[in-house]
């Protein structure tokens, strides 16, 4: 588990011996008989398990989602406790050593699998005794079928959300929400086809073929679902590269106010998932100027009062326009409030200190400084030292004291050689 922090190694380890521990004792207690008993329905749901195992959907660098899940939940209605964590984990270890995963990922995945589905298992065979056929006749049946699904999806979930979250230095309820709230109905469907997984074993072995179809209908369901928002992601910041475009003196822009933006905020010690906001939104910030005329964005003279009154409407319109997409709601108010000043001076709503949220303060200094450090229509890129000037002029009035001082630093240790050049290439060119 090399490739891993110390702190998740131990989350690991903790992990895999609670696992090791349930499975030793229930083991123990009840035996390891029904595979024997029913060693062809063993087998293919641990060759089910494993093969939806090996085509995971990433919805994130380090989160993914699969449909082993209808089988895993199949597969402990239909054992007890021991034999059901046995057929899951070893379908889960198969598909690790198939997808070549490092050790330390596959000793995770396998004490995951095996954790929550004794956990779920243990809940189900001993609150219910009836039949699975008595049991989904009747509501209270079907109310602890949900009970049982609702377990082992928080127990995963949770699990996930742990690793993900010491991994990247989330919020572990942020990195849990994440998990549960991707796809919602491709996730119930999945629990909902567990118990006719199970019933369909029961009838015939062979009859576990048929929910191949469905659990491959859910499979693209998630794998188009994940590409549409990442086109959603790629469109939307085409079409702000393409504002930046309108006007040779802004081209690329917004990626540079997004560079800085990330510097600035992972400089100030935010979390990793507040970086991650803060950049997206300042990737977009200025999604609103597609409503302002291109007249007035490269006019080569002062603007107008008129004009001006026109351009402060471009915070409203790409806010307005990004909550529309959840890949960017989150950075509604940091698109919104990045023209706020911390004198409050500034627009739509004329907001001071700590009234601006903090991702549209980081933003704002950002914007500015990739103002100064570009040409303009009505004057060339300010020098290293008119930069600093100005930034110094303006702390407390314009930009929030803290972030600007946080820049300064960062200019000032790029200069020096202290620190690997982020913001250092747009000085040198000035």
């Amino acid at each position: 588990m090399g490739d891993f922090p110390s702190f998740v190694r131990v989350y690991i380890s903790v992990i895999a011996l609670a696992a090791l521990a349930l499975f030793v004792s229930v083991a123990y207690l009840e035996g390891l008989n029904p595979i024997v008993e029913q060693p062809v329905v063993a087998a293919l749901l641990l060759a089910a398990i494993a093969a939806s195992s090996s085509f995971p959907v990433h919805i994130s660098p380090k989160t993914k989602v699969s449909v082993e899940t209808t089988f895993i939940f199949g597969t402990l209605l239909l054992f007890p406790p021991p034999a059901a964590i046995a057929i899951c984990a070893l379908g889960v270890l198969v598909s690790s050593i198939v997808q070549r995963h490092k050790w330390g990922h596959t000793l995770f995945e396998v004490a995951q699998t095996a954790l929550y589905t004794g956990l779920a298992a243990l809940c189900y065979h001993r609150l219910i005794s009836e039949p699975l056929t008595s049991v989904i006749n009747s509501p209270a049946g079907l109310l602890a079928l949900a009970g049982v699904a609702i377990v082992m999806h928080v127990v995963n979930a949770f699990m996930v959300a742990g690793v993900v979250a010491l991994q990247t230095h989330r919020s572990l309820m942020r990195m849990w929400w994440l998990y549960n709230t991707y796809d919602i109905p491709q996730q119930a469907a999945l629990y909902v086809m567990g118990p006719i997984t199970a019933l369909l074993a029961q009838i015939s072995p062979w009859a576990l073929g048929i929910m191949i179809i469905p659990a491959a209908l859910i499979y693209i369901s998630f794998r188009n679902n994940s590409l549409l928002r990442f086109q959603t992601k790629e469109a939307i910041e085409a079409l702000a590269d393409a504002i930046d475009m309108r006007d040779p003196y802004t081209f690329e822009h917004s990626q540079r106010v997004a560079k800085y933006a990330r510097e600035l905020a992972v400089n100030l010690g935010l979390p990793e998932d507040m970086v991650d906001i803060i950049e997206s939104a300042a990737r977009v910030h200025d999604l609103g100027k597609i409503g302002i005329d291109t007249s007035i964005l490269s006019k080569p003279t002062a603007l107008s009062e008129d004009d001006w009154e026109k351009m402060r409407r471009h915070p409203e319109i790409g806010a307005s326009i990004v909550s529309r997409f959840p890949l960017f709601r989150s950075g509604r108010d940091l698109i919104l409030y990045h023209h706020e000043r911390y004198d409050g001076q500034g627009y739509p709503e004329g907001k001071r200190g700590d009234q601006i949220p903090l991702g549209a303060r980081i933003i704002a200094v950002a914007d500015a400084f990739d103002a100064m450090t570009s040409d303009r229509p009505y004057r060339r890129a300010l020098p290293i030292q008119a930069v600093l000037r100005e930034l110094e002029r303006c702390k407390g009035k314009q930009w929030d004291p803290e972030v600007v001082e946080i820049l300064t630093e960062i200019i000032c240790q790029e200069l020096k050689g202290q620190k690997s050049a982020v913001l250092l290439p747009s000085l040198v060119s000035a």
